[in-house]
């Protein structure tokens, strides 16, 4: 779960998005923590990908 973040991170710094990246990243780790299940990193996940395209 954390590498996906850390991917996230690696990947907004490499295409220089910025903040929208990182937040999700954050988010991620989050509600990996709070929730310890797939439904919530699956939201997570998607609301970064819809993020992505704005």
């Amino acid at each position: 779960m954390f590498s996906f973040a850390a991917l996230l991170l690696i990947g907004s710094f490499l295409r220089g998005t910025g903040l929208r990246c990182v937040i999700v990243a954050l988010g991620f780790i989050f509600v990996s923590i709070f929730c310890q299940s797939l439904d919530g990193a699956l939201v997570v996940i998607h609301a970064g990908l819809v993020l992505n395209w704005f």
